[in-house]
């Protein structure tokens, strides 16, 4: 069997995306079938149900492939996609979060399931844990590996989510230089980002700096109703 990128080869013709992929998917079926414990037909299986939307056939064989033995660097893969899209299709939060949590102890060299547990509970509105995940994130260096290492996590989306919670959890300095570390990186061409990004940012960094103008403002407020308190003549 044969498995063609998208838009590649004389197969994908005349047939839609889906259509070429759950192709791929019936091909790796019958290869499953005859070689169970073939490790590269389960995970690119899963990855072909994946790319066709069909999430929960996707998310059944992903975590069927992490079970197996096989590739450390694919293990960790096929159980960080397990959790992601697990979230996608709002299984329970415990289950999401095992998920990803296993992936982290299986290569916790990687950075990209602490960065995904930090995006589940942002939008979860739970900010605390997103700031402590997208905080060890941000501690891991670019990793040596060689299977879909997510290089935008490591340039810039751990940072982003750790300005984000960190904003919401009142460490407003803490998100106001993390925004502008960011956006300078992006003027000098350090790292690409897509105008949403860069406007959402930029967004990002006015609330913070509106949040610490406020708490200047407080402070002086209150620093000033202590000296009228204190003042006048001695009795």
């Amino acid at each position: 069997w044969i498995i063609y990128h998208e838009g590649e080869g004389a197969r994908s013709q005349g047939i839609s995306v889906e259509e070429k992929f759950l192709r791929d998917a019936a091909l790796l079926e019958k290869e499953c079938a005859k070689e169970p414990a073939d490790t590269r037909s389960k995970f690119y299986l899963a990855q072909s149900y994946h790319n066709a939307g069909m999430n929960e056939l996707a998310y059944q064989h992903y975590a069927e492939r992490a079970m197996m033995n096989g590739w450390d660097e694919e293990n960790f893969i096929a159980q960080l996609r397990t959790g992601n899209i697990a979230a996608v299709l709002d299984k329970p939060y415990s289950e999401v979060v095992e998920a990803l949590t296993k992936a982290h102890q299986m290569r916790p060299s990687r950075a990209e399931a602490l960065h995904a547990l930090a995006v589940y509970h942002r939008k979860r509105e739970m900010y605390e844990q997103a700031y402590n995940y997208a905080k060890m994130a941000t501690q891991l260096p670019l990793p040596n590996d060689r299977l879909f290492v997510e290089r935008d996590v490591y340039d810039w989306r751990r940072f982003d989510e750790l300005s984000v919670a960190a904003y919401w959890t009142g460490k407003y300095t803490e998100s106001r230089d993390i925004s502008e570390t960011l956006l300078q990186l992006h003027q000098q061409q350090k790292i690409q980002l897509d105008d949403s990004s860069v406007q959402r940012m930029l967004d990002n960094l006015k609330f913070s700096l509106q949040k610490l103008s406020e708490t200047h403002i407080s402070i002086e407020s209150d620093i000033y109703s202590e000296l009228l308190i204190g003042a006048g003549p001695s009795n």
